[in-house]
């Protein structure tokens, strides 16, 4: 995934306690990588938080995921997050994990998304601040 489609980069860095007894960074931590940076994003960008009162808001339908190349202790890491797709209420967000001034990335992810009514347990339409807030940030979004 090419760095240049991304506009919002999450700095992090790889820690200690992430790593397998072989010095890797443990999968499960890429996906907290990309959560904290995909909050970031809906915090800066769209302007909403995700908390337990909320009545509506973004629910991860799946994941697809691939592993590059290994990271390592310690290791100053930047992840993009974008919009690629937005339907009526469903969404594609990308997410890119890079070393920190490189160009390719060591982690791609595709997260499938679904705005929902939290209280009825329903997927409702993306209201329009958000699709604005994510046209008016993002370089191509297929849908808007």
């Amino acid at each position: 995934m090419q760095r240049t489609l991304f506009n919002h980069f999450y700095q992090d860095t790889v820690r200690w306690g992430d790593c397998d007894p072989l010095g890797h960074l443990n999968n499960a931590a890429y996906m907290r990588l990309i959560e904290s940076a995909r909050l970031d994003y809906f915090f800066n960008i769209l302007k909403i938080e995700m908390k337990p009162d909320s009545e509506q808001g973004w629910v991860m339908r799946g994941l697809n995921c691939e592993f590059n190349k290994q990271l390592h202790y310690p290791t100053q890491l930047e992840t993009g997050t974008r919009f690629s797709k937005v339907g009526n209420s469903s969404a594609i967000l990308e997410a890119a994990i890079y070393r920190k001034g490189e160009e390719q990335p060591v982690f791609t992810a595709s997260v499938p998304s679904i705005w929902c009514n939290y209280k009825k347990g329903i997927s409702v339409r993306i209201p329009d601040t958000i699709r604005k807030a994510i046209k008016d940030y993002e370089i191509d979004v297929e849908g808007l």
